[in-house]
């Protein structure tokens, strides 16, 4: 799980480094980033995963994947609170 938590921070950290050019296109990345989340949430067995991407404060991508609640099959959105590794 730690391990999981370090590789996502720093992809998305390379990711945000790497992208310094005003109105680029992000949409192949949030794509990649979006499969990515949801095999790590199936490889690690992981109810639910919540990822949020953001540049100068501002919003560029949330998604989130799997349940929040697996008792009541609950299905998490951006907005759900996870606990933290």
């Amino acid at each position: 799980m730690k391990r999981l938590c370090f590789t996502a921070v720093l992809f998305f950290s390379i990711i945000v480094s790497i992208a310094q050019t005003p109105k680029r296109d992000y949409s192949e990345a949030f794509k990649l980033i979006e499969v990515w989340l949801d095999a790590q949430k199936d490889f690690e067995q992981l109810p639910g995963i919540t990822a949020i991407v953001i540049k100068d404060q501002e919003v560029l991508w949330q998604g989130a994947f799997g349940l929040a609640n697996v008792e009541d099959s609950v299905k998490s959105d951006p907005a759900t609170l996870f606990s933290i590794c």
